[in-house]
């Protein structure tokens, strides 16, 4: 008994750590194929698809065969190395080969949709079957070990699903808080494979320990002790369906819900890895609390039909509570409260979904001597469930019914799976349950008819605090990529907002009109124009007062598009523009995949910098793009927004090793910064830039809300920095990378550096430049 004891304790460790290496790779491998797929929706669902396909595959195969084989520990130690190697294999060698080969065919299937989806997906399963199988296979293999070591196959269950979602916790923060941020995506995967390597480690003393029991060949093993009685047909039958339909609803849940909680915790990468450490951290406590109630083994058909009733019901309670966590301001006590509103509204959910996955394998079992096929069978199909589940509620569910309906819907399915499950639990195990789900499902069923869009009420009180009580919604479309919305004073001519998820992403500023002007006067006849980022369109709007210039546009969000008429009355006439060609993609994606060459490339990426998805913008690798589409006498602008000294620096540092004759500009009004770069040096006389700021401010727009960049005194101020100046100031700084992405976790330098506290604008460089001449 002693050594049992001991052994489970390995194992338990063992899968804590593989749990860890599982979400830091799934983390990193959706940011390496998303750079060659792009940063859409279809994209990353098509990446998170093909990994749980991995883990379904590996589930359903490894758990037919392993009960018949006696050397699981031997057989769990040869997974997890070669987990480690595989997985590593596939993010340093295969995403980057099979990804060029992808964008070499790219050009070829433009416009098919189905053969272009088919080479994403044969993409990603090429990169990431092989490991995710492998993962997939762990978990048969395991159960089968700890059952046959005198424990309950159930409880065995439960403690292994609860360690090794603790584990996805610890991978999930660790990889969002501390090892991409600090250490970059290559140090990240070596520690994930020094996990699997360290689980592996760990139970190779109990080979030695559990030879006498082990040695042999593939003889039949018999566990029919620690194996629950089986339920009739039509209950395994019906479990086996509802334990899909559980997968399918919790991944519906998880999408509906992050889309909710943007509004609350925002688009950066520590709120994502909140909320899925949260959820994930439910999981793992339900899980372990499944094992530790008796109920849970003499009455698992009932708690799992109660445990179902339970989710729909949370969900209700969430919709109609979720407004409650908005004060409207920004303090730390705000924070706290909207990080508390995660917690509400996830956290049951999850602790449900966890409690009920070991009852709902018990519900299936139908043969006593295989714990690993049964094990792999109902892993197969909650994962398959989940696939199923995040595709659905994505693609359909939210672009056809919104998010209010749709998670209206997900729950009324669990209440409706759970009443199928209660009208077939055998009597002698409903007793009270069957109570206790009846006042669930009256309580639900009543609320359902109070319940109002939470997003919108948030929204609309928001709006209300910005732009008084005349604001209005001018469109309002929830899509598959985001949530967009056009609003403000209805008859104002400037006091309008793009929000996307909720955060506000451009509003009226002369700045963004600069971005087609200052790198189009700085150019040499330029005929063909890229826009990366549409906002609310008046980059475009300028750019088409040029005659003979071509020009493309590129936005990820297709709502942008329609929102156009809102924002500018002349928006349906420039749309009709035959040199104006709208494309919808992600911008990086779209240089990839198309060799055209540009005169002017000019990008303003979505505010703030460490939102998720924007250093992409900012990268070596994506500059080094943009360089190599520019024409000989190109130019190339960007924008950054005003923000910590830290993260402005390292995107300076990033843009002069790219371009050496950068030059640094500044806006006046809104104090951001252009930076503009080329295949030359962009450095300024005086007498040229007294030259530039008179064309700039004899352009008639420049007027049209304020007159500030009317006057070429003003104007002249633009120009802040030229290239060697630029070069003295981030001499020290880091550059970013696709592997070392720094803009997008600023947590630790915002917090414990000075420079990282420090603010950076067109303001204080001035401030800074009129002392010094002083």
């Amino acid at each position: 008994m002693f050594r049992n004891i001991n052994s489970r304790y390995f194992v338990y460790a063992a899968f804590f750590f593989s749990g860890i290496s599982g979400l830091i790779y799934q983390t990193i491998w959706v940011r390496m194929l998303t750079r060659y797929l792009g940063s859409t929706v279809y994209a990353t669902s098509t990446v998170l698809c093909v990994f749980m396909t991995g883990l379904a595959i590996g589930s359903l195969v490894c758990g037919r065969r392993i009960d018949r084989y006696r050397r699981l520990l031997l057989f769990y130690i040869v997974l997890e190395v070669l987990i480690a190697i595989t997985a590593f294999l596939a993010s340093t060698a295969m995403i980057s080969g099979v990804g060029r080969l992808y964008i070499q065919i790219y050009p070829g299937l433009q416009g098919q949709t189905h053969l272009l989806l088919f080479a994403r997906v044969a993409y990603a399963m090429i990169c990431l079957l092989p490991p995710t199988v492998l993962m997939g296979a762990s978990l048969p293999v395991v159960v089968a070990y700890l059952t046959r070591t005198d424990i309950r196959f159930q409880k065995g269950l439960g403690r292994l699903y609860t360690v090794n979602t603790l584990g996805a916790v610890v991978g999930v923060l660790s990889a969002g808080f501390v090892l991409i941020g600090q250490f970059g995506e290559t140090i990240s995967l070596i520690v994930a494979a020094s996990f699997n390597i360290l689980a592996a480690i760990i139970v190779i003393p109990l080979l030695k320990i559990n030879r006498s029991g082990e040695s042999g060949a593939v003889t039949p093993i018999t566990v029919d002790s620690k194996m629950p009685a089986p339920h009739s047909t039509l209950i395994r039958r019906v479990s086996t369906v509802a334990i899909f339909i559980s997968g399918f609803t919790a991944l519906a849940i998880e999408i509906l819900w992050i889309r909710l909680l943007i509004l609350y915790l925002e688009t950066s990468i520590y709120s994502f890895s909140f909320m899925l450490g949260t959820m994930l951290l439910g999981i793992a406590v339900g899980s372990g609390l499944s094992s530790r109630f008796r109920a849970s083994f003499t009455n698992s058909v009932a708690i799992f039909a109660l445990l179902e009733m339970l989710i729909g019901f949370w969900i209700i309670i969430g919709i109609i509570i979720f407004p409650w966590f908005d004060l409207g301001d920004r303090t730390n006590a705000d924070w706290i409260l909207r990080c508390g509103a995660c917690v509400a509204v996830v956290m049951p959910i999850a602790l449900f979904f966890g409690w009920q996955f070991p009852i709902a394998v018990r519900c299936c079992a139908s043969d006593s001597s295989k714990p690993g096929s049964l094990t792999g069978g109902a892993y197969f199909a909650n994962t398959a469930g989940t696939i199923i589940g995040s595709i659905t509620a994505g693609f359909i569910l939210l672009p056809t019914f919104g998010l209010a309906r749709s998670l209206v819907f997900i729950a009324v399915i669990n209440m409706v799976t759970g009443c199928v499950l209660m009208a077939i639990a055998p009597r002698a195990e409903q007793g009270r349950i069957v109570y206790a789900g009846r006042v669930v499902l009256t309580l639900a069923l009543g609320l359902i008819w109070i319940v109002k869009d939470p997003y919108l009420t948030v929204i609309e009180r928001r709006l209300a605090r910005d732009f008084g009580e005349t604001a209005t919604l001018f469109s309002y479309h929830e899509g598959v990529d985001a949530v967009t919305i056009a609003a403000g004073k209805p008859g104002a001519s400037v006091e309008k907002t793009l929000l996307i998820n909720g955060i506000g992403v451009a509003v009226f500023v002369n700045e963004t009109k600069l971005l087609t002007h200052l790198p189009l006067l700085l150019a040499d006849d330029p005929e063909n124009l890229l826009i990366i980022c549409f906002g609310m369109g008046t980059t475009l709007r300028s750019a088409s007062g040029y005659a003979d210039l071509n020009i493309d546009v590129v936005d990820i969000i297709p709502e942008v598009f329609e929102c156009f008429t809102h924002f500018h009355s002349d928006a349906d006439r420039i749309r009709a523009m035959p040199n104006v060609n709208f494309h919808v993609g992600d911008g990086r994606n779209f240089l990839l995949v198309n060799k055209k060459s540009y005169d002017v490339i000019t990008i303003d990426p979505s505010p703030p910098l460490y939102s998720a998805g924007t250093v992409n913008l900012y990268t070596r690798e994506f500059l080094e793009l943009c360089k190599s589409r520019l024409s000989e006498n190109g130019v190339m602008c960007t924008w950054i927004p005003p923000d910590k000294f830290s993260e402005i620096a390292m995107i300076i540092k990033t843009f002069t090793n790219v371009f050496p004759g950068a030059s640094l500009w500044g806006g006046i009004e809104y104090p951001g910064l252009f930076l503009t770069g080329g295949q030359r040096s962009f450095g300024r006389s005086s007498e040229e830039i007294r030259a530039l700021a008179t064309k700039i401010s004899n352009i008639p727009e420049m007027g049209e809300w304020t007159k500030t960049y009317t006057n070429p005194a003003f104007v002249k101020d633009l120009y802040l920095l030229g290239p060697e100046d630029l070069k003295s100031m981030v001499r020290t700084v880091p550059e970013l990378s696709d592997d070392r992405p720094y803009t997008e976790f600023p947590l630790w330098r915002a917090n414990f550096t000075d420079f990282g506290k420090r603010d950076f604008s067109a303001r204080e460089i001035r401030d800074y430049l009129r002392g010094r001449r002083r």
